[in-house]
């Protein structure tokens, strides 16, 4: 159960803070009025760098976990390692540094979310 809540808000998350970092550069570059209504659109068609990143994350975490190191270190080696190899693999798709700085930020926004999401103690009564 709790590794599907880690899925469900890492992917949200990382799509909406993808997609608002999007939006807010199109209203930097004035043609937000152009992508009215592309919300639904732009949230279909970038979704599969919520489940990259989710899918990095979780395989970095199980490498990680295996070398037991303290807690911090642990989060901090996850997050960088998922926020470096799925920037990468964006920047090589589509060599725009702007494109690949916004999934930076979502995916590390993402990465450092997920260590704190805990389980819920349940108590028979």
């Amino acid at each position: 159960m709790n590794v599907i809540k880690k899925i469900i808000v890492g992917f949200f998350t990382c799509l909406l803070t993808f997609l608002a970092l999007i939006y807010l550069n199109l209203y930097r570059v004035g043609v937000i009025d152009e992508w009215n209504g592309t919300f639904l659109y732009g949230a279909f068609l970038f979704s599969y760098i919520p489940i990259m990143a989710l899918i990095e994350y979780f395989i970095f975490n199980f490498i990680i976990k295996q070398f037991s190191f303290r807690f911090s270190v642990r989060v901090t080696l996850v997050t960088l390692l998922t926020v470096l190899v799925n920037s990468m693999i964006i920047y090589f798709q589509s060599k725009q540094i702007l494109f690949t700085g916004m999934t930076a930020i979502s995916t590390l926004v993402m990465s450092l979310i997920l260590p704190f999401i805990k389980e819920k103690n349940r108590t028979e009564q």
